[in-house]
């Protein structure tokens, strides 16, 4: 039902649109809010119809422009798509549209990523995929060992080439997709960086897993009836089906133990390093290339958190546009240098903090000695107290046993003894 007018509450985004990693940009709608005023709504939104609510395929900024302006109803075009198409259109408007913005990008392979992965890990082989569907594509003239390497390589959290994502982004043809080849890789590394790559691993395999446990149920369901039905005609057919849905069940298990492996092995290979959000802060990819580059070096990891990454993007960009006459020009050197600058800051103010802490380990130190010392003193006096204690209750004893030999040598000791222990009283 093509051109149809449809209640503005009624529309949603793009289920593969991630708004977080790729928001609104407020700028672009009030542009839009302005032409809608003074043009009308001309339309070019593309959607389809899902539980009595409309998904957006394409032209989410020209919603949100139609939302700020408090229409009610709007005319659009409703398909019946398919995810391939919805993703494929959503890619096609934000290179149009949105250029060369990392975080569309992102989005955009984001999406890719997800839907390949979570059609492989449900498969055995090439030809239980659905039959006309882009993904279908990826695997026509290709021998089914080319699949399996490709779904062990998913197991082992080795992760998706750029080749794959381009001929998806191009409907089978690596040559039509809508982005550069340097593009793609840069933004699978930065799924990867920042972990949304793994939380993508994640969803397929709660999804995964909820399937298994479905089909576990339908087992039960299958296998109850057959044995209700042992006495009856009925129990041939009831048997054979419980034994089919076994086979599933046993099918998904072992897809959900696969999805489960390639989830533990993504989170060790992995660790996140890089905060996503910071790739919609930069005007082109370019631009964020060399900022993730920067932030997730060596040095860069160290002196640089991930909680930190953001605000100084977001610093870095302020200063560019206050300073440059177009904020889109500046190159990959002088942020690099930017974030340099932070760093070497960072390692001035760390030497510091290291020579007070060194200083502070040494006092300590030497304070525990001095207290090990005090302690190792106790015993020692403790001892000579109850000797001497004992010596005096014997001279009164018997005062014949003092002689001078005896005298001589007790005597210096005690007074060497008395000499010390007084000026250590001195301090106390």
């Amino acid at each position: 039902m093509p051109n149809t007018n449809i209640p503005v509450e009624k529309i949603k985004q793009n289920p593969w649109r991630n708004l977080e990693l790729y928001p609104i940009n407020k700028e672009q709608v009030t542009r839009l809010v302005q032409s809608v005023n003074q043009h009308g709504f001309l339309g070019g939104v593309k959607a389809r119809a899902i539980n009595g609510h409309y998904e957006l395929a394409c032209g989410h900024h020209r919603i949100e422009a139609v939302r700020e302006i408090g229409l009610k109803e709007v005319i659009i075009v409703v398909e019946d798509m398919s995810d391939d198409t919805m993703i494929k259109l959503m890619c096609d408007e934000n290179a149009t549209q949105s250029g060369a913005i990392a975080a569309a990008i992102m989005n955009e392979v984001s999406a890719a990523t997800k839907r390949i992965f979570g059609a492989i890990m449900r498969c055995e082989e090439p030809s239980e995929i659905s039959e006309g569907s882009i993904i279908s594509k990826l695997f026509i003239n290709k021998a089914t060992q080319s699949f399996t390497n490709i779904k062990t390589a998913l197991e082992e959290g080795n992760g998706l080439g750029s080749p794959i994502i381009m001929q998806y982004l191009g409907e089978g043809d690596e040559k039509k997709c809508p982005r550069k080849k340097q593009q793609i890789i840069d933004a699978l590394n930065a799924l990867k960086d920042s972990g949304l790559y793994t939380s993508i691993i994640k969803e397929i395999e709660a999804e995964i897993k909820t399937e298994d446990e479905a089909e576990k149920l339908k087992t039960k369901q299958a296998e109850e009836r057959a044995k209700e039905a042992e006495a009856t005609q009925a129990v041939s057919n009831l048997r054979n089906e419980a034994n089919r849905q076994h086979k599933i069940s046993e099918r998904a298990t072992k897809t959900r133990q696969n999805a489960a492996r390639a989830k533990k092995n993504s989170e060790d290979k992995y660790p996140r390093i890089l905060d996503e959000h910071c790739a919609s802060v930069f005007a082109n990819d370019f631009q964020f290339s060399a900022f993730k580059e920067a932030v997730t070096s060596e040095a860069g990891k160290r002196f640089i958190p991930i909680n930190q990454q953001l605000p100084l993007a977001q610093q870095l960009m302020q200063e560019l546009t206050a300073k440059a006459k177009d904020a889109k020009r500046v190159g990959a050197p002088f942020i690099k240098q930017y974030v340099a600058t932070i760093i070497d800051q960072a390692i001035a103010k760390q030497s510091l903090i290291d020579k007070e802490e060194k200083d502070r380990l040494r006092a300590e130190q030497t304070l525990q000695s001095f207290r090990d010392d005090i302690d190792n003193l106790r015993a020692p006096l403790n001892r000579i107290i109850s000797l001497g204690t004992k010596i005096l209750e014997q001279i009164s004893e018997h005062p014949d046993f003092i002689n001078d030999s005896i005298s001589g040598t007790i005597e210096i000791k005690i007074d060497e003894v008395m000499s010390t222990l007084k000026e250590i009283k001195k301090h106390f």
